[in-house]
């Protein structure tokens, strides 16, 4: 009963200190939307904009800022959404249908959803890249999952995974396909120069503590 007053007093102080710094921020925004005298130029158009916005819609400039608030948020949990749901579409859906296309007897539906792997991995290496960026923008996952949903498109002409495979990927391999075939030899050659020389010195320490 001791050990739940005093988490109850702990959240009591969490809520009351995170009220307090509620009110002063509240406060601090109140402060700087209505002073028309701002020194920053950025600040000042912000401020101006927010006035002529209350002026020609009577829609006070506090309750802009809540508006602005709310629609971010709004925003944030869209794209989070967006973002599981492109993860489901270009993950678990061509799974299923790869599993169905393994276990049928026809070849076409197995070098297509090969093609649809291939062009995946492709876009999730630039994604590496570019996602931090990407992420951003207000747009970025509906656009993904448009492209997801474009890599298994049922019409081969306007599919853009056989797109990007035979006019992106496809050429750019066979180019480099024996350069590649030659650094992924020597890498593994190495590894298993590596794995034996391992092996080879734990027999030599057993032996030798054996010996001991």
């Amino acid at each position: 009963c001791c050990c739940c007053c005093c988490c109850l007093k702990e959240i009591m102080e969490y809520i009351n200190r995170a009220k307090k710094e509620l009110k002063a921020l509240h406060k601090h925004v109140y402060a700087f939307v209505h002073n028309d005298n701002q020194e920053n130029p950025i600040a000042r158009k912000i401020v101006s904009t927010m006035s002529l916005v209350e002026k020609m819609s009577s829609i006070k400039r506090m309750y802009q800022v809540y508006a602005l608030v709310g629609l971010v948020m709004f925003v944030s949990i869209v794209q989070h959404a967006f973002k599981i749901f492109s993860l489901l579409v270009g993950t678990v859906v061509p799974t299923y249908f790869s599993f169905k296309a393994i276990e049928s007897k026809e070849k076409e539906d197995d070098t297509r959803w090969l093609v649809y792997w291939v062009a995946f991995a492709f876009f999730s290496l630039i994604e590496i890249f570019a996602d931090t960026i990407l992420s951003w923008f207000p747009m970025y996952y509906i656009v993904k999952l448009m492209i997801l949903v474009g890599f298994m498109w049922p019409d081969r002409k306007r599919n853009l995974s056989y797109i990007l495979y035979h006019h992106v990927i496809r050429p750019y391999l066979l180019k480099k396909e024996e350069k590649i075939d030659e650094v992924v030899s020597n890498i593994k050659d190495q590894v298993r120069t590596g794995v034996e020389k391992i092996v080879s010195e734990s027999k030599t320490f057993n032996e030798d503590n054996k010996e001991e």
